[in-house]
Formats: C-alpha cells, structure tokens, sequence
C-alpha cells in the first residue's frame, strides 16, 4: 500500500550549480527565487570559488532574499561516478523541507513551477516534472525551438531535468545503481537506449516503481544555454533509442527538423547493426539489467 501524506504547503529549491557555471547566476537565479520558496538550497563542488560567493549572495540581496539562501558545498566522493549525483542529492539532504523543486541553474523558470511542489507528498505522488525548452539562438535555434513544442505535444516527454520529489519516497525507492550511473554528455553506454541514463533519469526510474510520477507538458522553464541534445553525443544516443519507437521517415524529419544529423546516424547505426537495446523506461528496470556496471 503506498503511504498517504498530506499535500505540501512549504517547500525547498535545491540548485546543482558548478563552478563554471557562476556567470549564469545574475541570469537566472532571480526567477528561482521569485517561487516564493522560503529555503533555496545552492549545491555546489568544495571550496565553493569566490566568484560563485560573490554571485549568489549579490542576487540573494537584491532580490530580498538573503536570509533564505544558502550554499551548501559538496566535496567529491570515490563512491559516485557522477559529482554532480552526488551534488544535488547532498542538496536533497540539506533541504529543511521534505517538498523539494529541483534543476538546473541553466533554467529561468516560471512562478507556475512552484505548483509542483505542492502536489508531491500526497495521494502516492512522489514527483512531478514539468516540460521546459531551449533558448532561441539564430534562425536555426528559433526552427528547432518550434519544432520541439511541436514534438512535445505530439509526443510529450515521460520525464524532465525539472521537477519536484518528495524527499521520504526518494529515500525509499533510489537504489545503489544511482553510484554507477555515468555523466551521459561526457560518458557513453556501450547498450543502445542507455545513453540517455542520467542522474535524474534514475531517480525518476527508481521512483516510479512503487510512486505515481507525473508530468506536466506545459513549458514551465527556458533553458538559457540551448538544447542539451545540441551534444551531437545525445543527438546520435536520442537516435540510436529510437530505432526501437519510430520509423525511418519519422526519424528523417525529424532530424531535419531539428538540424540533429547525428539523430539520423545513431537511428541507422542500431537499426541496421541490431546493437543490443536496452529500454530503461519499461517497468522493473534495474541497474543490473546493465553490462560491465
């Protein structure tokens, strides 16, 4: 029987951010802020750099809320072979609200997001994500941005970087395969249909197994840097998974559509060489199911 709790009235942010990352703060961190939550949690790498500091603490004042922001500063562990794991499940911890928003320091997000915080924790909701899309860039940014909400629509996503859990059902349900999963923009999986594994991926795949997860497919976020499928490494991982889900002329507008030559490469590469596939999103997937964890 799953565990009855009763809606969120408060809730946290918790915020992955590197150090690299820094310049992004006085862009996007005033719209995390204006959700109206009253403990924002910003994660990041140990020693925290002085630029990251100087970042956060100019928008937390001018934004009028310094005393509801903190910095929580993350050392590396041995034991996750992606930091950034770690990072924000660290944030996850220190978080003084068991409703928790979460993504990426890329994202502007709109005060609507903070309703998802609202419906975890209740009625066996342990998350909910909501859709967001790239920033127009150029004629062919603002092509591939209407050529996603059209796919979005057409075919909504299970599943979004941007999202609120209920912190006891991840503590219950997210296994120890979280400590092998890898960096997917960086680190490949040898099993096609895997290459989209990353760390909130998991978190969603795990908590789905016992937890309703929902997704909300209006655009709540814009994401400042572009598309992460702009990576021609998710572009051709995106097409070696949809070898199993589309055809061969879908697959061809699509990769028009959306100027994504490698989408139609990874497509034809595991169709035609039958690569081994793996679905991750089909029900009782573990870890395990994985060559060379």
């Amino acid at each position: 029987m799953m565990a009855t709790t009763h809606p969120a009235t408060r809730f946290s942010v918790v915020i992955p951010i590197a150090d690299r990352d820094s310049g992004l703060v006085p862009k996007t961190l005033p719209s995390w802020l204006a959700l109206g939550a009253e403990d924002v949690v910003i994660a990041t790498d140990k020693p925290a750099s002085q630029e990251l500091w100087e970042a956060v603490a100019h928008v937390a004042r001018a934004c009028k809320s310094a005393e509801s922001v903190r910095i929580v500063e993350v050392p590396r562990s041995d034991e996750y072979r992606f930091h950034q794991a770690f990072v924000r499940r660290s944030g996850f911890i220190a978080a003084r609200h068991d409703a928790i928003l979460t993504g990426d320091i890329d994202l502007i997000v709109k005060k609507e997001a903070a309703r998802a915080a609202t419906k975890v924790g209740s009625e066996g909701i342990g998350l909910v994500s909501l859709s967001k899309i790239g920033g127009v860039t150029g004629a062919s940014g603002a092509l591939r941005t209407v050529s996603f909400i059209l796919m979005q629509k057409v075919s909504p996503p299970r599943f979004t970087g941007l999202y609120a859990v209920w912190r006891p059902f991840w503590l219950e349900t997210e296994d120890d395969g979280i400590r092998k999963v890898r960096d997917p923009r960086v680190e490949g999986y040898p099993e096609a249909g895997v290459g989209i594994l990353g760390e909130d991926t998991y978190l969603y795949l795990c908590m789905k197994r016992k937890y309703v997860c929902l997704h909300d497919n209006s655009i709540y976020a814009i994401d400042v840097k572009g598309f992460v499928e702009d990576l021609p490494k998710l572009q051709y991982e995106w097409g070696r998974r949809q070898a199993e889900l589309r055809s061969l002329p879908e697959v061809i507008v699509a990769s028009v559509l959306l100027a994504y030559p490698n989408l139609l490469r990874g497509f034809l590469r595991q169709r035609y060489q039958k690569a081994r596939f793996i679905d991750i999103f089909a029900p009782g997937f573990r870890w395990s199911d994985l060559t060379g964890g």
